[in-house]
């Protein structure tokens, strides 16, 4: 016996459809350096106060990514601007590692930075 052909076609729609918009950007795989640059969606370095990393929400072309910035960057490979002034609606590029959650953290290699534009 045959399935009906509506069937089919239901089982056809399932299985080919996209992604919504608002899908979270695939980051990588852990490890793997990735460059991203956009705006800057929100700041937060109190943590670095207490040996945490600050995070710097970037808004990019494929979505938001945290930006991981250790709080013992002068132990870091890693090269960076000055971030004392950063503020929501800056511009930023930065290469870094991606972690298990998909952030990115400048911080192990010479190649890794965080700029300002």
């Amino acid at each position: 016996m045959r399935p009906p052909l509506l069937a089919l076609l239901v089982l056809a729609g399932c299985v080919t459809s996209t992604p919504s918009p608002s899908s979270t950007p695939s980051p990588g795989a852990a490890g793997e350096d990735r460059t991203i640059a956009g705006t800057v969606a929100a700041v937060d370095l109190d943590p670095m106060a207490y040996d945490g990393d600050g995070v710097v929400t970037v808004e990019t072309d494929g979505g938001e990514v945290r930006v991981l910035l250790p709080a013992r960057y002068g132990l870091c490979a890693a090269t960076y601007d000055d971030w004392s002034g950063l503020a929501v609606g800056d511009q930023v590029e930065v290469r870094g590692a991606v972690d298990t959650r998909g952030a990115v953290r400048p911080c192990e290699s010479a190649e890794h930075y965080f700029r300002i534009r």
